[in-house]
């Protein structure tokens, strides 16, 4: 199941309640971060798609929770000690999803697809594909 990326973002700001004043667009910046994290780590790697294993929806050994948690602020412009909660807020999305389409696979654009793990702990296999893949060039070594 492809979902829209704002129709993501704005069920996770209405779960963010814990965080005043934080509205979708804010919440697209956020995964538009995520989903540099990942870039970096596909370039690093010479790779545009890759499996990985993750935790609470997006932390993983590529993309660890802290630099997660720095992005979310950065992205956001909320203060750091409010990351863990949109985190959170994205975790639940992430999971309601499954839960409530019965879906084997999200897609997100921006990111590639999840595949559930275990749900109840919010672990998931993510399959990365590069927004941009078809636009990057790795020269031969």
């Amino acid at each position: 199941m492809q979902v829209p990326l704002i129709e993501f973002c704005r069920r996770a700001a209405a779960q963010s309640v814990m965080v005043k004043h934080i509205v979708a667009e804010q919440i697209v910046a956020v995964m538009g971060g995520f989903s540099n994290l990942y870039v970096e780590q596909g370039i690093a790697r010479k790779m545009t798609e890759f499996d990985v294993d993750t935790e609470r929806g997006f932390v993983s050994e590529l993309v660890p929770l802290d630099a997660l948690l720095v992005e979310i602020s950065h992205c956001s412009g909320r203060n750091i000690r409010f990351s863990d909660r949109i985190l959170t807020a994205l975790e639940v999305t992430l999971r309601d999803y499954f839960q409530d389409s019965a879906v084997s696979a999200v897609g997100l654009k921006c990111l590639g697809s999840f595949h559930p793990s275990d749900l109840s702990q919010s672990r998931y296999q993510l399959h990365f594909k590069d927004p941009a893949a078809e636009h990057r060039f790795f020269p031969p070594l």
